[in-house]
């Protein structure tokens, strides 16, 4: 039998999601459980380009 999460614990988790700020660790936490539980699915693997490094300089040389 596949371990399927709670209902309540799913529901618990979807009610911080969406009451929480995204840019908050409520949200981050919260929506970290979801990708555990396989509700939501995970992130992408980012590809390391030189450009993707560039979005990190000072700009203007400073």
């Amino acid at each position: 039998m596949v371990d399927q999460p709670r209902y309540d614990d799913v529901q618990s988790e979807l009610r911080i999601l969406s009451n929480s700020r995204v840019d908050s660790l409520e949200y981050a936490v919260a929506r970290d459980k979801l990708i555990a539980m396989k509700v939501l699915p995970d992130d992408p693997v980012v590809e390391l380009t030189d450009e993707y490094w560039e979005r990190f300089k000072e700009k203007n040389g400073e």
